[in-house]
């Protein structure tokens, strides 16, 4: 429905007369000026309600348009509209009062311009998400009219350019629950001498409590500047705090009563007003590079209730207004706020972030207020402020003090406590008085923090001091937890004692005349240049040098039991050493510890680097200038040296007075004849006191040189002393050769002639198995002493060999049989190696494949031939270093074997074979790093033996009752072996030793083959002892083989 009306519309046109209208469902009405109230104490009313529903006018809304009592009232709910093409006055005339309300989502008004007040009272109420849009909004317009607007509720908005609040009419704007002004300018005008108010509120009202926030979201705040505009206020009373972004310029009130709110405009114009901050907190910027408040100090004031003011400001500035009241004042931002002038607000001054900056103490308000640094940085100017009386807290977020002129000093007498940490900036001297024992740490960033009673003026904790920076102790006896930086101590005669629970490194300078004590088991590092002549103490941890010249070379030192000192691989000097812990000289060799007066070595260790060589090998070196005293064990640590023969030593330990003192090797073994060594290369080092060719002169060196021959043990050798390993890799080879050796025919398979009935053997030939499978096991127990041996070793050798193959005939003539087959070979050799330079077990795994082939001529003549491949698994272990030398080295070995003999039969049962064989092993090993490092390779492991021998052999044949036959033979053998070859040898870090065993040897054995079901089955063995003939049983062997066979 459409509804139109011509002319003016009049609703209550008449004295006490009330009229109405209602829009509602989707209606609308239009025409042009509206009157609600027109005659005397007349009401009228107009209700746009629901979605669709519309008023609109050509002209002008007059509400409450009478000068004698007469009321209006709009009310626009539930997504109705009103358009009014003119403007909309509520509460028009004297003694009118109009009233609008546009409640609900959706439901609006608009007009160019609205008076609220505009002669007479005027209400306009936006909730529930109402909007209102107009250019402009006039509250309180004219002399004695009183306006009122609410805006309340999420979505709740007036929107528009320019809103007037009060002037010669007075008027009030509150805003809460999320409700809106959206604008480019708001103005605030109160007149003193009219009485008229003018007032904007966030929140609750003042004098009421306080809601949820509004927002104000306007560019502009206006207050009127002129003298008489006292009456103007700003306030925000809230339970959630707001932002207000808009420049506040001219002369009124900012009242903060609750909440928080902040102001990040530009509020330099706001000149001659008066803050009051009576609750919550008034924050000036939100951590950036606006919001700010300046207040003319002749005409207006900050005062402080039970408030804060606070600065968030992450640039400089200057606040320069008096700040009186009982509240508080709060830094918060990263910036500098500088307070300058004499303030006595009395709730005391928080410093959480940035800086605040004074001149003197009065600028921090009253003296009964206290100082909290929590994050922030107290600057002190000028020279005049060097104290303060008040109480001073250190927060948990620690903080700072700026001393900026470098000719003040500043004293803090107050005792500061918690686990904040506190930073000293600025070029003049922070003087800490207090019995303090806050554990954060002191960190001197610049000029210069002084001690100014004992124990912990700096606090508990950490004490950094930066690169320019000064830790002044004034003869304090000083104690933190540490110390870090590049700047410098000054201990003067006072002593620091570091109880260093982490590790750290300190760059800077400490000098003076006190003494230096570390506690703690976290590592200190110096790198700068220390010059203090006190005592050096290390009770606990490490003092690690990291540059030349970071120990003071002035000091005495002393380390504890459990502690240490790391020269870093830096030449040193010290005035004296007690060494209860350990000194470790660092680097890679040639530093010297030049210790100018006595070395006390009370069960204390050093670690030294030499390259194990000769005399002139590259070493630390601790030199001593005085008497050596105590005992002191020395770890020395072999950097890249391959071990040489000495002639005098390597010279460790240099003694220029008394020395009374004994050194041991700490990382070393004991040789058979009682030393301790260490391992370079090859070679063997011993720590001698006195030289080989100055025995004398009581310096301490390593040697690798055995003084003999022994009278007791003339065998002892007399050159060079060796590893302990190097007699276990002479014995290396040898292990490997005792299971790569090859067995003889008669040995792998048995017997495999029988003689004929008739006892001539040769002429009724060979009776052979043609096809078959056997499997023998063999034992033995080798004793070697070498004929010639580098390192003199000695070594017993026990195998166990099972073996299996498989035969077949290939061939078949009139003069014979070509018989072949494949073996399959496991075997476990575990050699003890005995000599002077140490004693050792080899244990070796070998897995093997071989080839057969074997002629039996009808004439008793047979040939065999073997091949075979091996691989090895080697573990090599030191009994007198008590430690493995290498695990799971590994080999190849090859074996070859000629075997040539002719059956002569004597009779029946008797017969002779004469018979030789040539046999080739070799092995190639792959070369290794043992347990000290040093290259491990078999450079010759190939042996070339011969054998000739003699069996006789005597045979006997029956049948069972089963009709089968039974053979039996028996034999006895002498054979004579020779080496044709060298020896073995195995080179240890370039040295080469040679192994070379008796070269003749000899042998005898016995064995026999039991064959059964006409020679389908049968069990054989032998049994044999084998000595060297050029040293009589001094080498021998000692073997035994069984085996099994079956024929099909």
């Amino acid at each position: 429905m459409n509804w139109q009306w011509s002319g003016e519309l009049f609703l209550g046109k008449k004295n006490n007369a009330e009229g109405t209208l209602e829009i509602r469902d989707g209606a609308s009405a239009s025409g042009s000026l509206i009157h609600l109230g027109y005659g005397v104490n007349s009401m009228g009313s107009v209700l746009v309600d629901g979605k669709g529903s519309s008023l609109t006018t050509n002209t002008d809304f007059l509400i409450g348009d009478s000068y004698n009592d007469s009321k209006g009232a709009l009310t626009i709910s539930n997504g109705g509209r009103v358009d009014v093409k003119g403007r909309m006055a509520i509460g028009n005339l004297i003694n009118s009062n109009g009233n609008v309300v546009v409640t609900g989502e959706g439901s609006s008004l608009n007009s160019g311009s609205v008076f609220v007040g505009n002669s007479g009272v005027g209400h306009l109420t936006v909730s529930d998400g109402g909007q209102v849009d107009t250019q402009y909004l006039n509250v309180g317009t004219l002399s004695g009219s009183r306006g009122t607007v609410t805006i309340t509720g999420q979505g709740s908005a007036w929107n528009g350019e320019k809103i007037n609040v009060g002037g010669t009419g007075s008027g009030w704007i509150y805003l809460s629950d999320g409700g809106s002004i959206n604008g480019s300018s708001l103005q605030i005008r109160g007149n003193a001498s009219t009485g008229a108010t003018g007032e904007v509120g966030v929140g609750g009202r003042a004098g009421e409590a306080a809601q949820a926030s509004g927002n104000l979201n306007v560019d502009r705040i206006v207050f009127d500047n002129s003298q008489k505009a006292t009456n103007s206020s700003l306030s925000f009373n809230t339970t959630n705090g707001t932002t207000v972004r808009a420049a506040i310029s001219g002369r009124g009130a900012i009242d903060q009563i609750a909440g928080t709110t902040v102001l990040t405009g530009d509020n330099s114009a706001f000149i001659g007003g008066l803050v009051r901050i009576t609750g919550g907190m008034l924050q000036l910027g939100d951590g950036g590079t606006s919001g700010n408040l300046a207040v003319d100090v002749s005409t207006g004031s900050v005062v402080l209730g039970k408030g804060v003011l606070a600065f968030n400001r992450s640039d400089d500035v200057t606040f320069s207004n008096v700040i009186s009241g009982t509240g508080s004042v709060t830094q918060m931002g990263a910036g500098t706020t500088t307070l300058t002038e004499d303030n006595t607000y009395s709730g005391g001054t928080t410093i959480a972030g940035g800086t605040l900056s004074v001149s003197s103490d009065a600028k921090l308000g009253n003296a009964d207020g206290g100082l909290t640094l929590d994050g922030g940085t107290l600057q002190v100017t000028g020279t005049q402020y060097t104290s303060t009386d008040r109480t001073m807290t250190l927060g948990s977020h620690g903080g700072g003090f700026d001393i900026a002129d470098a000719s003040n000093s500043f004293a803090v007498t107050q005792a500061l406590s918690g686990d904040g940490r506190v930073w000293k900036r600025g070029d003049g001297t922070l003087l800490l008085s207090g019995g303090n024992s806050f554990s954060g740490g002191l960190t001197v960033e610049k000029g210069t923090a002084q001690a100014g009673v004992a124990d912990h003026a700096f606090g508990s904790g950490l004490l950094t001091v930066n690169d320019g920076a000064k830790a002044d102790l004034a003869g304090f006896n000083t104690t933190v937890g540490g110390l870090a930086g590049a700047g410098n101590v000054a201990m003067r005669s006072g002593d620091l004692t570091l109880d260093q629970a982490i590790d750290t490194t300190f760059a800077g300078v400490i000098d003076g005349s006190g003494s230096l004590t570390k506690n703690g088991l976290g590592d200190l590092t110096l790198s700068g240049t220390s010059s203090y002549s006190g005592a050096t103490n290390v009770n606990e941890g490490k003092l690690i040098q990291a540059a030349q010249g970071a120990l003071s070379g002035a000091s005495v030192y002393t380390v504890a039991n459990g502690s240490g000192i790391d020269l870093g691989g830096f030449s040193t000097s010290m005035a004296a050493l007690i060494n209860d812990g350990h000194v470790n000289f660092g680097g890679n060799g040639g530093t010297t510890l030049n210790v100018t007066g006595n070395y006390a070595g009370n069960g204390g260790m050093m670690t030294i680097n030499t390259v194990l060589g000769g005399d002139d090998s590259k070493t630390d070196m601790l030199k001593v200038g005085g008497n050596t005293s105590g005992s002191t064990k020395l770890y020395v640590n072999n950097v890249g040296g391959t071990g040489a023969q000495t002639v005098n030593g390597i010279k460790v330990v240099d003694i220029g007075g008394n020395s009374g003192g004994t050194f041991s090797l700490a990382n070393s073994y004991q040789t058979k004849d009682g030393q301790q060594a260490v391992v370079g290369g090859a070679y063997a080092y011993t720590l001698q006191q006195g030289g080989t060719n100055s025995p004398d002169d009581g310096d301490w060196y390593l040697s690798s040189h055995v003084d003999g021959p022994d009278p007791v043990n003339p065998d002892t050798p007399s050159q060079p002393r060796y590893s302990a390993g190097v007699p276990v890799y002479e014995g290396y080879a040898q292990n490997m050769l005792a299971l790569n050796k090859l067995p003889t025919l008669q040995q792998r398979v048995g017997n495999r002639y029988w003689t004929g009935e008739n006892g001539n053997g040769a002429d009724n030939g060979a009776v052979v198995d043609n096809y078959g499978i056997w499997a023998r096991v063999e034992g033995a127990h080798n004793r070697l002493e070498p004929d010639t041996s580098t390192s003199r070793m000695k070594q017993d050798i026990n195998t166990l060999t099972m073996q299996a193959g498989v035969d077949g005939q290939f061939y078949e003539g009139e003069n014979g049989k070509l018989i072949a087959g494949i073996t399959g070979q496991y075997g476990h050799a575990k050699g003890d190696v005995s000599s002077f330079h140490g004693d050792g077990d080899i244990s070796t795994d070998a897995w093997s494949l071989g080839a057969t082939a074997t002629w039996y001529g009808n004439d008793g003549l047979y040939v065999d031939g073997q091949a075979q491949v091996t691989w090895f698994d080697n573990d090599l272990n030191s009994t007198t270093a008590n430690k493995g030398l290498a695990d799971g080295s590994k080999a190849t070995g090859y074996a070859m074997s000629l075997e040539a003999g002719q059956r002569f039969a004597i009779n029946q049962s008797w017969s002779l074979t004469p018979q030789a064989q040539l046999m080739w092993s070799s092995i190639d090993a792959d070369a290794f790093h043992d347990t000290w490092g040093s290259r491990v390779s078999l450079h010759d492991g190939d042996s070339l033996t011969g054998r000739i021998g003699l069996a006789a052999n005597y045979r006997n044949d029956w049948k069972n009752d089963d009709g089968m036959t039974v053979n039996t033979n028996v034999y006895g053998i002498a054979n004579l072996y020779q080496q044709f070859l060298g020896g073995t040898t195995v080179n240890v870090a370039g040295v080469d030793f040679d192994t070379d065993n008796d070269k003749t040897w000899g042998g005898i054995g016995a064995g026999g083959t039991y064959a059964w079901a006409d020679n389908k089955y049968a069990i054989y063995g032998e049994g044999s002892i084998n000595t060297a003939l050029n040293h009589f049983a001094d080498s021998y062997a000692l073997k035994g083989t069984v085996g099994f066979k079956a024929k099909w």
